[in-house]
């Protein structure tokens, strides 16, 4: 590394820290990991198609129609009264039927199973048939899955809570109606359920198996164990790093990164993914990677060296070159331009001062034929005087 490129990453290092880890306008971790399952689901949609694949079992053609739908609504806080708005991650239409939602979470949380209840209903609603003419009216949840980016064997496979419905006691006195539901209980009992995707679970030839690269920004968070913080001032139960751990951390990283560009080259050559998409996940990866050892600087300036882009794809290299010709020939438009302009003006003063010279010239003429007819006058009156 040269010196140049060292301050390059150091000042980068400070600047990284300074952020907590985090790009531009990217507030917490949580949004961080929202952003990144956005980015890919709205950049490049099909691959959601191999997820659904693999949580659902439907599988869809690549040139299926795919639509966001999402959903935002306004809550009140209980104890301050005040409104924010609340937004789904991703909800998306498939062949204009189906529904799907996915939420990211970092690690298992209690109160998740009630957000994704929350957010499926409000959408059922926001999707209701108002035109349908139906005794009984009908509500479509989408199917929805969490995708746990921490964590292991322990992890449920599924999220669910038991909704309690009960049953008006007009309900009770109908036979059929208590046949068919083979209950004369009060309440209906609704399991609600919400497939919980385990990230961690999935290894790199997993992944590249199932086509499931959607998730591979998120598997930087499996070596979050590697992090040993500069600061004494962070809480660690980890004993310092021995030169040797660290050499054995460098190279663990590099290999796995080595083998995402692998089955990522693998996936552009076989028209799985393009040389775009195949760039944009490695740039999320990146982020990721950085967001997991910014407080180990370290192996962060180890990642930052090895994640960063050093060369451009052929359709770049095209695309700069145009650009670049495209400046060239706008400076070159604008000098000639800029020269035409001048000749114009030059043209222009130049008109002025014939002009200028033709009236003095006229004047002088004019002057000068006064003067001969006033000559001629004197010279017959004379004569005439002989």
């Amino acid at each position: 590394m040269t010196l140049n490129n060292f301050n390059e990453t150091t000042d980068s290092i400070e600047k990284i820290r300074a952020n907590d880890g985090l790009p531009e306008k990217i507030h917490t971790e949580a949004h961080l990991w929202d952003e990144i399952l956005k980015k890919e689901a709205l950049e490049m949609p099909f691959l959601l198609l191999y997820l659904i694949r693999e949580i659902h079992g439907i599988d869809y053609p690549p040139d299926v129609a795919i639509e966001p739908t999402g959903i935002e609504y306004t809550k009140e806080n209980v104890e301050t009264k005040e409104l924010s708005s609340i937004r789904a991650d991703i909800i998306m239409k498939i062949n204009h039927s189906k529904t799907f939602h996915f939420e990211c979470q970092r690690n298992i949380d209690p109160e998740m199973i009630y957000r994704m209840y929350e957010y499926d209903s409000q959408h059922s609603l926001s999707c209701r048939n108002l035109s349908a003419k139906k005794i009984a009216p009908e509500l479509f949840f989408p199917n929805s899955a969490v995708l746990i980016l921490e964590g292991g064997t322990t992890l449920p496979d599924y999220l669910t809570c038991k909704v309690h419905l009960p049953n008006h006691p007009m309900q009770q006195k109908n036979t059929s109606f208590c046949k068919k539901n083979n209950t004369k209980n009060p309440e209906t009992t609704t399991l609600y359920t919400v497939a919980a995707v385990k990230v961690q679970q999935y290894g790199i030839q997993d992944i590249h198996a199932k086509q499931l690269y959607i998730l591979i920004p998120y598997m930087p968070i499996r070596f979050s164990h590697l992090v040993r913080p500069d600061s004494i001032d962070e809480k660690s139960d980890r004993p310092p790093r021995t030169d040797d751990e660290f050499h054995n951390a460098k190279i663990e990283l590099t290999n796995f990164y080595q083998d995402i560009i692998l089955i990522l080259d693998d996936a552009v050559k076989k028209n799985v993914l393009s040389e775009s998409n195949q760039k944009d996940i490695l740039a999320l990866f990146r982020k990721a990677m950085i967001r997991v050892f910014h407080r180990d600087s370290k192996l962060l300036r180890e990642v930052l060296d090895m994640t960063a882009p050093v060369l451009e794809w052929e359709r770049e290299t095209i695309a700069r070159l145009e650009r670049e010709k495209a400046e060239i020939v706008l400076e070159k438009n604008i000098a000639l331009a800029e020269k035409d302009s001048a000749l114009a003006e030059k043209d222009s003063a130049l008109a002025e001062k014939d002009e200028f010279i033709r009236l003095i010239i006229a004047e002088r003429d004019e002057k000068d034929a006064k003067l001969q007819q006033l000559l001629g006058r004197k010279k017959h009156t004379s004569r005439r005087r002989r």
